[in-house]
C-alpha cells in the first residue's frame, strides 16, 4: 500500500509538472507577443514616452557641414499647435517628440553658461551662431515632420 501512495504521489507531481510546463509555455508565448508588439510600436515611433498622435524624430544639426553640439534645437509648429526643445550632443544628434506637420526651427549654441541673478532675471551668454538662428520664426530654418518616425538633418547655412 505504501508503494501505491508513492506512485500516486509521483503521478500527481508529474501532472502538476506538465501543467506548469504548459502554463510556462503559454506565458513564454504571451511574453514573446508582448515584446514583439512593443518593438513594432517603437519602430513605428510610438515607443515609451511618445503620446498618441505624435512621433519621435531623430535628427542631426550641422553648421558649415559639420555636426554642431547645439545648446538648444527648438521647434514651433507653423500653425501654433505644438512646440518642443531638444539638445544636440557632441555629434549634433538630438531626439524630440512632435506632432506631424510643418515647423519653424531655432538653434542656439552659446558661448558660456546661462545664469540667473537673485531677482530671477536670466542672462544668456553670446551666441556662437548668427543671432537670427535663435528665433524660430526668423531663422529661415524649417522642417516637415512625417506621420511615421523620421530622421531629419538641420543644416545651418553661413
Amino acid at each position: 500500500m505504501m508503494t501505491m501512495v508513492m506512485e500516486h504521489d509521483v503521478s500527481d507531481r508529474l501532472a502538476v509538472g506538465n501543467a506548469t510546463r504548459r502554463l510556462g509555455a503559454r506565458r513564454a508565448r504571451l511574453l514573446t507577443l508582448v515584446v514583439l508588439a512593443g518593438l513594432l510600436a517603437n519602430a513605428a515611433g510610438c515607443g515609451p514616452g511618445v503620446p498618441p498622435g505624435k512621433v519621435r524624430v531623430n535628427g542631426t544639426v550641422t553648421f558649415r557641414g559639420k555636426p554642431l553640439a547645439a545648446d538648444s534645437v527648438g521647434f514651433e509648429a507653423k500653425d501654433g499647435s505644438d512646440s518642443a526643445v531638444a539638445q544636440a550632443d557632441a555629434n549634433g544628434r538630438f531626439s524630440v517628440v512632435l506632432k506631424p506637420g510643418d515647423y519653424h526651427v531655432a538653434v542656439r549654441k552659446l558661448d558660456g553658461e546661462i545664469t540667473m541673478n537673485a531677482q530671477g532675471a536670466i542672462t544668456y551668454p553670446p551666441s556662437l551662431l548668427p543671432a537670427k538662428f535663435a528665433s524660430a520664426s526668423g531663422s529661415g530654418l524649417a522642417v516637415t515632420v512625417a506621420p511615421a518616425a523620421a530622421s531629419i538633418v538641420i543644416d545651418i547655412p553661413d
